[in-house]
């Protein structure tokens, strides 16, 4: 009688189990994705949101950045015109009127706003001077010895931004603070994409050393050491973006093949992955974002093709751990595909 009852009880136990777990995969189930991407096509700012389209704006403009807040207030920016500005739910604020771009946004707490970019020097004599800037809710302030800046983080309310100097270093600036990056052994470096976790400091590159030129590496700082990233077929690749998971980084970019086509990638820690494509007619394909949710990696980017010598079309695509979806209709040229925000929700 007794060996009955444990023998029931155990079988009780395992239905509860399973229907605990039942229960929990279901609420994983019920969590929503929402999917926004944003870039330019046709010389017009644009977002989708789950694969629907938004056209920002109906003359010459781009869009280079997009972050959504917990209220869900979907904030873009870019340019229109000479103009820097940004969009609020599709509304404009114009930053800089001065041949201006802003190149990110960030959106920390109590909705204050913090942009990156670069306007027109006017104090120079040279016509392709521009100087940094940094716009805190609109307010202008020109960051020190700044030429252009590219990305802005905000952690415990102190705002990183990278750019590039006026005496051709580049580097980050922390709190307003000039930070310059050692560029040893390099012929030519960009820098772009900045990420922090557990105190450790990311900034994405692409280099020109000795041995690679005429060819671009891509690569890293970490806490101001440079990294290049594995090496690529015909050792010509480009990094996007860059983020860490559970102490493990992940970029996004793009390598060339011995044709000059590009075609996207990401590294997983010293692993170099191909993402897949449709490659009918292809000519240039890239990865140019990546956000990760929990373990979900989702990396945002485009293809083209050519149909003949002087007409290209293509689409927007994202890649949720390596399965790609294209986004709806194809995209006239020119157009581009800048950044990935995605939210999820009960």
């Amino acid at each position: 009688m007794e060996k009955i009852s444990k023998t029931i009880l155990y079988f009780c136990f395992v239905i509860l189990i399973t229907a605990c777990s039942k229960d929990d995969k279901d609420n994983e189930d019920k969590l929503a994705e929402d999917i926004y991407i944003t870039g330019t096509e046709n010389n017009k700012a644009v977002y989708w949101k789950n694969g629907e389209k938004t056209i920002l704006s109906n003359t010459n403009s781009s869009a280079s950045s997009i972050f959504v807040t917990d209220n869900d207030d979907v904030y873009v920016a870019g340019s229109e015109g000479d103009k820097a500005v940004y969009w609020k739910n599709g509304a404009k604020t114009i930053l800089e009127e001065n041949d201006a771009v802003v190149n990110d946004i960030w959106v920390s707490q109590n909705d204050i706003v913090h942009a990156v970019g670069d306007k027109k020097d006017l104090t120079s004599q040279a016509t392709d001077k521009y100087e940094a800037i940094y716009w805190k809710n609109d307010q202008e302030n020109l960051l020190y010895q700044g030429e252009k800046a590219v990305n802005i983080l905000v952690k415990d309310e102190t705002v990183y931004i990278v750019g590039y100097f006026k005496n051709g270093e580049v580097g980050y600036w922390k709190d307003g603070v000039q930070v310059i990056l050692p560029e040893d052994n390099v012929i030519i470096v960009d820098c772009h994409s900045i990420y922090i976790n557990n105190n450790n400091l990311y900034i994405a590159a692409n280099i020109i050393t000795q041995e690679s030129a005429p060819n671009t590496i891509g690569a890293y700082w970490l806490n101001n050491n440079l990294e290049e990233l594995p090496e690529t077929e015909n050792n010509s690749s480009s990094v996007t973006d860059i983020t860490v998971v559970d102490e493990k980084l992940y970029a996004t970019g793009f390598e060339k093949d011995i044709n000059n086509k590009k075609r996207p990638v990401y590294w997983a820690g010293i692993t170099k992955e191909y993402l897949p494509f449709n490659d009918i007619n292809y000519s240039s394909s890239a990865a140019t974002g990546i956000f990760t949710v929990d373990t979900n990696k989702f990396i945002v980017g485009y293809v083209t093709e050519t149909v003949s010598n002087t007409d290209f079309f293509g689409y927007a695509c994202y890649w949720k751990n390596g399965v790609e979806t294209i986004l709806p209709d194809k995209m006239q040229y020119p157009f581009g595909v800048s950044d990935i925000f995605v939210k999820t929700s009960n």
